[in-house]
């Protein structure tokens, strides 16, 4: 496998290197963060209330796969294609998921970029998929997406529909915790093989501590002081999407897409 000349941002890096703009706002719901010392933050206590499925989610096959180049290119292909997709929907989820915010993450969303960054994202994908990867511009632009691609971008839209803003980030700790959790694991294993496609556009990018911690910040100022009720819907939806993660994380194991007469 020949070593990435240029490590490119990308969700294949799970939390895209992004950190949604209404993220960074956090400081203006619940004041200034600053860590509990010997405390579990909320992400903390809703991963220790949810660890089997957590633990099948970073240490799903897809991680020993990549960390020692044993994954078929193929599939890396096809994994990447049908993520490049997810991040066109994720954008809409973006949109979406603003029209519930308070109006001060609205502007610090517009005051930086958020949407022209996440549409970036999609791009990375595309220049990862051509010069990288070896997929022209007709299978790139035609490529169908898979049933649990589709099964994951339903679930968005439902919590879209369903949920407010506070619990439309809850949905993506998997990703951006959960990736996160996983290239840092991986980056400071000494057996991982580092001159790879593999090591240089997801793991060493999601190696990268930013987009967790503001999750994390985020989640610790507007999670505190719920109902019983809303807490258990917290953790249905984060249980769901760590399901989600994982059935995408199989697509490195698959070259097709399943057909959807079939379901």
């Amino acid at each position: 496998m020949s070593t990435i000349d240029v490590a490119l941002p990308c969700r294949i890096l799970g939390a895209m290197s992004q950190v949604d703009a209404d993220l960074n706002d956090a400081t203006a719901f619940r004041g200034h963060y600053t860590p509990r010392s010997g405390e579990l933050d909320f992400v903390d206590t809703l991963i220790a209330a949810n660890r089997d499925v957590w633990d099948k989610l970073v240490h799903h096959p897809f991680a020993a796969s990549i960390a020692s180049n044993t994954a078929s290119l193929d599939g890396y292909r096809y994994y990447t294609l049908q993520d490049r997709l997810f991040l066109i929907n994720y954008v809409r989820y973006i949109l979406g998921r603003l029209r519930k915010a308070p109006f001060e993450a609205i502007r610090a969303a517009a005051e930086n970029d958020q949407l022209k960054k996440n549409i970036g994202y999609v791009d990375c994908h595309t220049e990862i998929l051509r010069r990288h990867l070896g997929v022209d511009e007709t299978e790139i632009s035609n490529v169908e997406s898979h049933v649990d691609l589709d099964r994951f971008c339903t679930f968005l839209d439902e919590c879209l529909r369903e949920d407010g803003w506070v619990t439309l980030h809850i949905v993506m700790i998997p990703c951006v915790v959960g990736y996160y959790q996983i290239a840092n694991r991986l980056l400071k294993d000494e057996a991982t093989v580092r001159d790879t496609v593999f090591f240089e556009t997801w793991i060493r990018p999601n190696a990268s501590p930013d987009s967790a911690t503001r999750l994390r910040a985020f989640c610790d100022y507007n999670c505190t002081d719920v109902d019983a009720d809303l807490r258990r819907r917290w953790e249905t939806l984060f249980r769901t999407a760590c399901e989600m993660e994982m059935s995408i994380f199989n697509l490195l194991f698959s070259t097709t897409s399943t057909p959807k007469e079939r379901l």
